[in-house]
């Protein structure tokens, strides 16, 4: 057997094992939802973690307390105050009445799962590498969560 056969089929195999390994984490998700969050935090492309640092003493800190608190000092200390004498007026530009402010939308778990459902299959991940097939199969999981932070963004 060539080369380019043997990946293939090893290809073949490791797509259907991952497919089959998805359905099985979106059966699962309703009983445990935390399986889905440690699903897409695998997948994150950045895994590094802050520290150790060194505080102003030179002591090395490697406990997330105690590199918190170095951190929280040190970003405390570099804030500037803003100056709120001479903050411009602000200017009203939208002269519609109140039934057409953006603040009136409302973002359903239906209206979520209806975009979710829409996604082509096949189409590439993005960043997260989460594929579309999976997100369509815990698309009813998940569309009340992300209405709940869509709306939260909105107002």
């Amino acid at each position: 057997m060539k080369y380019k056969e043997c990946r293939n089929i090893v290809v073949k195999e490791l797509k259907a094992a991952r497919k089959k390994f998805e359905c099985k984490l979106a059966a699962d998700i309703k009983g445990n939802p935390k399986l889905l969050f440690r699903y897409v935090r695998s997948k994150t492309k950045s895994k590094e973690r802050v520290g150790p640092l060194k505080d102003l003493a030179g002591n090395i800190l490697d406990d997330d307390s105690s590199m918190c608190k170095t951190l929280n000092t040190y970003f405390a200390s570099v804030i500037t105050k803003e100056k709120t004498d001479n903050i411009p007026e602000v200017k009203q530009v939208f002269h519609g009445g109140s039934s057409r402010l953006l603040s009136l939308i409302d973002i359903t778990p239906d209206d979520v799962f209806k975009q979710i459902s829409r996604i082509k299959d096949g189409k590439a991940p993005g960043d997260d590498s989460i594929n579309s097939a999976f997100l369509k199969h815990i698309a009813s999981e998940i569309s009340e969560p992300l209405s709940i932070i869509y709306n939260k963004s909105v107002t």
